[in-house]
C-alpha cells in the first residue's frame, strides 16, 4: 500500500528562498525527492542546485496520509494558510489542488501600457448584458481577501513549530541604510547606557565554543577563551593562534572551534 505525505524542504543555500512545501509518496521522499519546481523564476536554479549542491537540501515529512487526494488537500490548505505564493521565504509559486495548480494571484500587479492596449483591443466593442453585470456584482459583493476566513488545518501548528528554528529575518536582507537613516539610528541610541546584566548577556552571546585538548589528553568543551586562559595561566593570543592554525600548540594545549555545540 502506498502511503503519501506532506513534506517541508529546507534549502540552506543563498540562491533560492529557504522553504518549499509539497506532497508526494513516502517512498519517493525517502529515496531523496525534495520537490518539483516548474516556475520560470526558480526552475533552472532549483535543478542546478539539486545537481551541484544536493547537500544543501533537507526534506522532512510533516504528516502521512492514506490517499494522494487527502495529502494534496492538506498541502493546499497549509500553503494558503502560510501565504506561500506571495512570501519571499517560499520557493512555491503556486498552490496545489487535486486537479492541478493555481498560480500566483495577479491582484496588485502593475500592467504595462502595451498589455493594456492589447486587452483594450480584444474587448473593444463588446457589451456586457444586464444579467452578466448582476452576476458579477453578486459575486464580488461578499468577496473577502485571499486569507481572510481561511481555516487553519491541524498540521499548521506542527509546521509552524518546525519552521520556528532557523527562520532568518528577510525583512531587511540586502537593504543598504542611507546616511540619514544611520544618523537617526545613531542619535536614537546616543546616551543610552546598557545595564551590566545586558552587557554580560551580550558578551556571553558572542562567545564561541571551543574543543580544548589538555597536555594529559583530556578533552573539554568550553565557551570563550579568556576565562579559560586566566584559570590555566595561558596566553589568550597564543591559544587563539592555535585555533586559527597559526601555531601548533601552546604549553601543550591544543584548541579548535567546536562544530557540535
Amino acid at each position: 500500500m502506498t502511503i503519501y505525505a506532506v513534506y517541508l524542504t529546507t534549502y540552506h543555500g543563498s540562491k533560492l528562498p529557504m522553504y518549499y512545501i509539497g506532497s508526494s509518496s513516502v517512498s519517493k521522499i525517502n529515496d531523496g525527492y525534495h520537490g518539483t519546481v516548474v516556475s520560470k523564476k526558480y526552475k533552472s536554479v532549483w535543478l542546478s542546485e539539486l545537481k551541484n549542491n544536493p547537500q544543501l537540501f533537507k526534506t522532512r515529512i510533516i504528516r502521512t496520509y492514506e490517499t494522494r487526494k487527502e495529502a494534496t488537500e492538506v498541502e493546499c490548505r497549509i500553503q494558503k494558510a502560510l501565504g506561500v505564493v506571495r512570501s519571499p521565504m517560499y520557493i512555491n509559486m503556486a498552490t496545489a489542488s487535486v486537479n492541478g495548480f493555481f498560480g500566483m494571484p495577479t491582484k496588485g500587479r502593475i500592467v504595462s501600457q502595451e498589455t493594456r492596449d492589447k486587452l483594450s483591443k480584444v474587448h473593444k466593442g463588446k457589451t456586457i448584458s444586464e444579467s452578466h453585470r448582476q452576476a458579477i456584482t453578486a459575486k464580488l459583493g461578499g468577496q473577502v481577501s485571499n486569507r481572510k476566513g481561511v481555516k487553519m488545518p491541524p498540521e499548521y501548528g506542527e509546521l509552524q513549530s518546525k519552521l520556528k528554528k532557523g527562520i532568518p529575518n528577510l525583512k531587511n536582507r540586502g537593504k543598504v541604510a542611507s546616511d540619514a537613516t544611520r544618523a537617526k539610528l545613531s542619535a536614537a541610541k546616543k546616551g543610552k547606557k546598557q545595564s551590566s546584566e545586558h552587557a554580560e548577556k551580550r558578551v556571553d552571546s558572542m562567545k564561541k565554543t571551543y574543543e580544548i585538548t589538555f597536555p594529559c589528553g583530556r578533552i573539554e568543551i568550553i565557551r570563550g577563551l579568556a576565562e579559560f586562559c586566566r584559570i590555566n595561566n595561558l596566553n589568550v593570543s597564543c591559544l587563539s593562534d592555535v585555533v586559527h592554525g597559526k601555531q601548533k600548540s601552546h604549553k601543550g594545549f591544543y584548541a579548535t572551534l567546536s562544530t557540535s555545540h
